[in-house]
């Protein structure tokens, strides 16, 4: 499980490197307010049409310390683009 969850991280980071500035700066702020859950960060982002892969990866180039966390809420947040999140 251990090697599956380095090898997601990896591809996760990789996406967000790839991610536009501009998608990214809505979710960076967003996770800057310590109002916000990562629930609510990850609906923003939903609503901002962002993919749930898409910004599952945002929030990790955000606040890398929390991507097990994030990867959780968005697996919880949007269950049926499980599989984009993870690849």
């Amino acid at each position: 499980m251990k090697g599956t969850m380095n090898g997601t991280l990896k591809k996760v980071f990789l996406i967000a490197l790839l991610l536009p500035a501009m998608a990214t700066a809505d979710v960076k702020s967003y996770m800057a307010d310590s109002s916000n859950s990562l629930v609510n960060v990850m609906s923003m982002a939903l609503a901002d049409g962002l993919s749930a892969a898409d910004a599952v990866a945002a929030m990790i180039k955000a606040d890398p310390s929390q991507a097990n966390a994030i990867i959780a809420t968005g697996m919880v947040v949007a269950p049926d683009q499980y599989a984009a999140i993870v690849a």
